[in-house]
């Protein structure tokens, strides 16, 4: 007799944006109250924390969830390229060390005025710069598809041509298939299958 395969249990959680200005205890309370397995918790400019904040604040969402018995799943960020200005590496280092496992990035834009393949190529030492010091400090960088005219990834194949180029544990889509669906039409199946490799939460 084959013995069963035992099921892998997926972790669901929820993005926190709509309870800014509640306290973390009471997101908390929320989370576990609806059955969630953890956040996802804008910690970016204008979210629960401010950048230069991460260092005092985010333990104490940390240990809010934990509580709960909640984790901090995926850490919103305005994190797109190594730099002093976005406080990069202490926001990343911090977040890594209190456990989180992975964060989703700002986004990149395109100047329609200027050739889209070019600007494409830009980014990519920004990204390849992030990705080794997010490798280094053991936290996954994780890109959204987010529709709209000129962002970055709304194709999906875009930034997918410089993602390939990782492994997947070091660099993925936070895939939205209501972004994927609005730009994709009926295409959308189709840049599923190109990425579905490189889909870190969804």
């Amino acid at each position: 007799m084959m013995a069963e395969t035992p099921k892998t249990k997926n972790t669901v959680c929820f993005f926190t944006k709509h309870l800014q200005g509640l306290s973390f205890d009471d997101i908390a309370s929320l989370g576990a109250e609806a059955g969630f397995n953890g956040v996802e918790a804008p910690i970016r400019p204008k979210g629960h924390i401010e950048p230069e904040k991460v260092a005092d604040e985010l333990p104490k969402f940390i240990e809010a969830l934990k509580k709960q018995g909640l984790e901090m799943t995926i850490m919103t960020s305005g994190i797109n390229e190594v730099s002093k200005e976005q406080h990069t590496e202490e926001v990343l280092r911090t977040a890594a060390k209190l456990g989180v496992k992975r964060f989703r990035m700002n986004y990149f834009k395109y100047d329609l005025k200027q050739p889209i393949w070019e600007q494409l190529q830009a980014v990519r030492p920004k990204i390849k710069d992030l990705v080794a010091l997010c490798k280094e400090i053991g936290i996954q960088p994780m890109f959204q598809n987010h529709s709209g005219k000129d962002y970055f990834g709304a194709p999906v194949w875009d930034i997918f041509s410089i993602m390939r180029e990782y492994p997947a544990a070091d660099f993925s889509f936070a895939y939205d298939i209501l972004h994927s669906t609005c730009e994709g039409g009926l295409s959308w199946p189709l840049e599923f299958n190109l990425v579905k490799d490189h889909i870190g939460a969804a």
